[in-house]
C-alpha cells in the first residue's frame, strides 16, 4: 500500500511537472547566430537550385549566441535573354554544422529556425512554399513542425544541444509571385534568419533531461 501511494504521488508530481513545462516552454527569447555566417543564394536561370555552404562543399559552422544578431543572407535570381514565369519555384539548400560556442559564450540549444524574406528590393516578389529540416544523413530532426506564412517559414523541433558537432541540412522552396518577365534582368532580395531559445527556467529543466521528452505547444 505504501509503495502504491509513493508511486501515485510520483506519477502526479511528474504529470504536474510535464504540464508546467508544456505551458512554460512557449516562453522564448530572441537569439542570434554566431560563427561563419557568410554566403549567399545565387540562381542563374534556368538553374533553379542554389546551395549555401562553406565555399568548399562543407557545412557552415554556427552556434547559438544571444548577442550575435540575426543572420541576413542575400539572394539573386539572374535572367539572361530568358523568361521568368509567375509561380516559378526555386530550391534553397543550406548545409550547417551546429557546434559548441567559444569559451565565454553560453551553450544554448537549437530549438527552431525562423526565416523571413525581407520586403524591399525584389523581396515582395517571392514567398515560401515548403521546407524540410533534417540531419545530414537525411532523417528529419525530432519533433519537426513546419509553418509557411507567405514570406515567413518557421521550423520548430525538439531541442538540439551541440555537446558535439551536429550536421544539418535545411531545404526550402520559394516561388516567384510577380508578373512574368522576358529579357535580361536580376532580382535581388535578402532573407533574415533567427532562432529563439527557451527562457532560463526551461533551460534549467533541459539541463535536468526533462525537456527532450516534450513537444512544444505554441499558440499562434
Amino acid at each position: 500500500m505504501k509503495a502504491t501511494m509513493i508511486q501515485r504521488t510520483a506519477w502526479l508530481t511528474t504529470c504536474a511537472l510535464l504540464a508546467f513545462v508544456t505551458q512554460a516552454y512557449a516562453g522564448m527569447i530572441l537569439a542570434g547566430v554566431g560563427g561563419n555566417t557568410t554566403g549567399s543564394f545565387d540562381f542563374i536561370l534556368p538553374n533553379t537550385t542554389a546551395v549555401l555552404d562553406d565555399g568548399s562543399g562543407g557545412p557552415v559552422e554556427i552556434f547559438i549566441d544571444l548577442n550575435a544578431g540575426q543572420w541576413t543572407k542575400s539572394a539573386t535570381v539572374q535572367l539572361v535573354d530568358g523568361t521568368l514565369n509567375t509561380n516559378e519555384t526555386f530550391t534553397l539548400i543550406e548545409r550547417i554544422r551546429l557546434v559548441s560556442p567559444p569559451t565565454g559564450i553560453e551553450l544554448l540549444p537549437l530549438t527552431d529556425w525562423h526565416e523571413t524574406i525581407l520586403s524591399g528590393d525584389d523581396g515582395d516578389s517571392f514567398q515560401w512554399v515548403s521546407g524540410t529540416f533534417s540531419f545530414a544523413g537525411g532523417a528529419p530532426v525530432d519533433g519537426l513542425t513546419v509553418q509557411v506564412m507567405g514570406q515567413q517559414i518557421w521550423f520548430e523541433f525538439d531541442p538540439i544541444l551541440p555537446t558535439s558537432q551536429v550536421d544539418l541540412v535545411i531545404r526550402k522552396e520559394l516561388k516567384y509571385i510577380g508578373s512574368s518577365f522576358t529579357g535580361t534582368t536580376a532580382f535581388a532580395f535578402e532573407i533574415e534568419e533567427f532562432p529563439t531559445v527557451p527562457e532560463p527556467t526551461i533551460l534549467a529543466l533541459l539541463a535536468l533531461g526533462v525537456i527532450p521528452l516534450i513537444r512544444r505547444s505554441h499558440a499562434r
